[in-house]
Order: structure tokens, then sequence, then C-alpha cells
């Protein structure tokens, strides 16, 4: 049952979380869900079995346009990143919620979807990992991915261990790295000594791919390929647009609005890219299918580009949207909520035209 103060995001995810109760689908909150499900600063990381995600998708598009909320991408990174938002006349709700069919380093298995949906338990109306994996996951997760252990995370780690069972710690080490790891790392906890725990990264990584050969080379290898091939597809398929903008002053209004570019990049998860330039030329569109090259395919952006005020035509520049019309009341835009709602529109009108 919703009360008066629940937000908006948090009616989407107790529909959600309700019918994935309903539907006996298992799900848990991996990180971040101390202020879930009415608020969240952060990516809301979800963890389902592995044959279950596209049912969870479905699931997901249908509550959200039963509420009103919008899919408006879903993108395969590692996991299924998918990105809504709600706007109506009062303001804009984003969410971002990302579907983890595993636990994993690039192409090998730290822990298995099974194993972690086994162990979960209910906090407030959904449910997490116990405290013993929690541990684990944020442990190894920062340390595999960044070789180090951040500090904002280490006092977190000493109070999951102060409340966990340690013999249970050290059964899930020991089935993701090996018993020496398991041992290693134990005690570098107990002696608050992450240093060391970082100093052997080498160590834990080598057991890791030992693990995910020996478990199923055939399976070892499928992922790998798997792997290569996200890497590859992140490079040759373009995910943005680029948005040609005629009138200097619109397109200079547009580069100096944070609130417009703060907007388009939490809509559209993609970074933003001016590029600014009076004519038309050879030089200008070699500058731009680089910037589309490595901009807009590697890294999934919105480039806005200003052309002057006469457009010549060039077949190397594809996909251009020109949508001079749709910006011009620009100019009287206020700092007001006023403005927050015609930019909203303004950019939806130029991204999905």
């Amino acid at each position: 049952m919703q009360n008066e103060n629940t937000t908006e995001l948090g009616r989407l995810l107790t529909n959600l979380f309700n019918k994935l109760e309903s539907e006996n689908i298992n799900y848990c909150i991996l990180r971040n869900y101390k202020d879930l499900p009415n608020y969240t600063n952060n990516d809301i990381d979800m963890m389902i079995n592995n044959k279950y995600i596209d049912n969870v998708i479905d699931i997901l598009i249908e509550i959200s346009n039963k509420l009103n909320w919008k899919v408006y991408n879903i993108v395969e990174h590692g996991c299924i990143a998918i990105y809504l938002y709600k706007y109506d006349e009062e303001n804009i709700v984003f969410a971002h919620i990302d579907l983890f069919g595993s636990f994993n380093w690039k192409y090998c298995d730290i822990i298995s979807d099974i194993d972690i949906l086994n162990n979960i338990e209910r906090y407030k109306n959904f449910f997490i990992p116990t405290s013993e994996y929690r541990l684990v996951m944020l442990l190894l997760g920062n340390l595999l991915y960044n070789k180090k252990i951040k500090k904002k995370y280490i006092s977190e780690i000493n109070e999951l261990y102060l409340e966990c069972n340690k013999n249970i710690v050290k059964k899930i080490l020991k089935k993701a790295l090996s018993e020496n790891n398991a041992i290693h790392i134990i005690n570098c906890i107990e002696n608050l000594d992450y240093e060391n725990i970082e100093k052997s990264y080498d160590s834990y990584k080598k057991s890791l791919l030992d693990k995910n050969k020996t478990k199923s080379k055939k399976n070892y290898i499928k992922k790998y390929i798997q792997y290569i091939k996200r890497i590859i597809k992140r490079v040759v398929n373009p995910k943005g647009k680029v948005v040609g903008i005629l009138n200097y002053r619109y397109f200079e209004e547009l580069k100096n609005d944070t609130m417009f570019n703060s907007y388009l990049e939490k809509i559209y998860g993609q970074r933003i890219y001016y590029i600014n330039t009076i004519n038309f030329n050879k030089i200008v569109s070699i500058k731009i299918i680089i910037k589309s090259i490595l901009m807009n395919k590697i890294k999934n952006s919105i480039i806005i580009c200003h052309f002057g005020n006469k457009i010549q035509t060039n077949k190397y520049i594809k996909n251009i949207y020109f949508v001079d019309s749709y910006l011009e009341n620009i100019d009287v835009y206020t700092n007001t909520d006023d403005k927050d709602k015609k930019i909203i529109s303004n950019v939806v009108k130029i991204l999905e035209s």
C-alpha cells in the first residue's frame, strides 16, 4: 500500500517490485538502496536471473505506460540499462535502472546470479543481498574494476564485516577466488589493512581467471567472445545524433544553458559536444566527421553544431537533424519553472523528430 508521501519514483518501483514478487521472479537491489524506493541519486542496480531479464523489461515497460512514464532508451553494455522519465505540468523525474544477469568482471563470473538470489533478505518493500554477499560484492567489485578500494566504501565494508558471518564470507571468497586469497582478504579486513589487499590485485585477478577457465573452458571462451563483441559494438554501432543549429544566437543560448545541457544528458544518457562553425567547408566537414566517429560512436554522444545561415550539401555528413524552427522562442526563456518545461518539450521535439 502506498502512502501520500510516496514519490513518482516510489510508485514506479513499488509497482515493479510487487509485480516481480507476484510473478515469482527473484530479484534484489545490489547497492545504493537506503533511500529507495522513493529517492536515489544513483542508478538503480538490480540483479535478475538471466532467463527472466526480457520478462522484466516487458513488465517495466508495461508499468511505465500505466503510470505515464516514458522508456526512452535501452542500452546493453555488460548489463541492460533502461532510461526513463516522467514529465508533466509540474516537474520531470528521471530513473536509470540497470538489470544485471550476473556479478562479473569483464568476461569472468565473480558470483553467480543463482548464489546471490538464493541469499537475499527483505528491506522495506524490496529485497537486497545478505550482508555477507553485499560485503564481498562491494569489496571485489571495487578492487577488480578500479585496482583499489575507494575510501568512501571502506567504512561500509568495515560495518558489514562486524554484522556478518565470517565463515560465510570466507566461503564466498573461496568460491570466487581461492582459499589462500580468502584467508588473506579476511586477515587484512580484520587488521584494517586495505593497502595490502590492493597490493594483491594481480593474485586475485589470476585466481578469478583460473577459476573461470577451470569451471568451463567452453563457457569461458563464449563469455570472452561476447565481451569482445560488446566492445566492438560500442565502437561501430552509432547511438548518438548530430543536431544542426542554423542561428548563431540559438547555438550560443543552448551552449551556455547549463539547465538545458543537464536535462539533455539525463534524458538521453549521452554526452553533449558543441561545434561552432560559420562556414561549412571541407575543413569543417572533416572536423565533424572525426567528431562523429570519436564521439557519436564510441562515446554515445549528441553533437550540436552551428553551421551558419546557409548549408551546403555534403555527401559525407549523414544523420544531421536541423532543428532551428523548434527553437524560435528560446529568447523568451526566463529563469522560472516555465523555462524547464519549454526546454524539455523542445528537447523531445528535437531528438525524437
